[in-house]
């Protein structure tokens, strides 16, 4: 792995485009199907939850994320099964698909940078997408998204988002510039600093943009070495929120971030005020990131790439690597012998 995470988050919005340049000729037979079952682990399912949220906006069939190796029952041969593995290796998802496809007949696209996953495409014929390598999973989130929303296009019609994709990638480059001209000034840089002490508490506005805070969560796990946690709203109004009525000594060591839209209704805005003063009162700082631009997914697209930022300042923070993932390595290695 020779890029740094710095260059590999600066390159997202470049990396935008690229995937997209990609998928541009590929072709998908046309299926029937009635839903849309992804399978994938760690980075390679957070496209997934894109996709999910985008398509509860645009579409009319379902779309489910599996973050396991049990197939669920309703897997079936009226199942499209988007089958997702960066590496290519993943055990977790190769086991699924031996069970997906291979035993419940459900009709798959395969996306990998080559590994086992090719290989059975390859010697089986399945629709396969070869996506570049030489990234960290996590910092590979546009070419293991935007080759799903082109791949679901051709096999079931999902909605062109050419122009969103366009715009997303214009909102992003501006981030990024602004980040870097500001420097250490930024408010990326500030709620870093904000959070160096803290565990991450990350909420979502509203349930189409909990694949940002889950994001969030992840990035704040594998790039700063960091517990945290996240909760979407209006839910959180119905359990999270109690947490915070007594002032405790856990209050003062959480960061909660609450993820807006600049869309919100005044409902959801009472709501999130509401719950912003209680956390407060509770002696929790509350960090605000609210999304920019006009087409949903630059507003999703947005808010995760923010949080990429915070993630990688906040490893900057605390003096540690934010590539390595060495405790994964070594549970991957004491699997690995268990199953020997």
């Amino acid at each position: 792995m020779n890029q740094s995470m710095t260059d590999m988050i600066q390159a997202f919005p470049d990396l935008l485009l690229q995937a997209e340049e990609l998928c541009r000729s590929i072709s998908f037979p046309s299926v029937q199907v009635d839903k849309i079952v992804l399978f994938g682990m760690g980075g390679s399912a957070i496209g997934g939850d894109l996709l999910k949220a985008l398509a509860e906006r645009t579409f009319h069939l379902p779309i489910h994320v599996v973050r396991n190796e049990e197939v669920p029952s309703y897997v079936n041969d009226k199942t499209l099964a988007l089958i997702v593995s960066y590496s290519g290796n993943t055990e977790e998802t190769l086991h699924a698909f031996e069970t997906a496809v291979q035993k419940k007949h459900a009709k798959p696209i395969l996306f990998s940078t080559g590994g086992i996953l090719k290989e059975k495409a390859l010697a089986h014929r399945l629709p396969y997408l070869e996506i570049p390598g030489g990234l960290m999973p996590r910092a590979a989130l546009p070419y293991t998204f935007i080759p799903l929303i082109f791949a679901l296009n051709k096999s079931v019609g999902f909605p062109d988002q050419t122009e969103a994709i366009h715009e997303s990638i214009i909102i992003l480059k501006g981030l990024r510039e602004e980040i870097s001209k500001a420097s250490k000034n930024h408010d990326a840089h500030r709620l870093a600093k904000a959070l160096r002490d803290k565990i991450p508490m990350i909420y979502s506005g509203t349930p189409a943009f909990a694949p940002a805070a889950r994001r969030w969560k992840c990035q704040m796990n594998e790039n700063a070495k960091q517990p945290a946690a996240f909760g979407v709203f209006p839910e959180a109004t119905h359990n999270d929120i109690v947490g915070y009525t007594h002032p405790l000594p856990v209050h003062k060591s959480l960061g909660c971030i609450i993820l807006r839209d600049v869309d919100e209704s005044a409902k959801v805005k009472q709501r999130l005020e509401f719950t912003k003063k209680a956390m407060e009162k509770a002696g929790s700082q509350v960090h605000e990131v609210f999304s920019k631009g006009k087409s949903f997914l630059s507003r999703l697209l947005f808010l995760c790439y923010y949080g990429d930022f915070v993630s990688l300042f906040l490893a900057e923070e605390k003096d540690v690597d934010p590539v390595g993932i060495q405790v994964i390595d070594e549970l991957k290695a004491e699997l690995s012998g268990a199953n020997r």
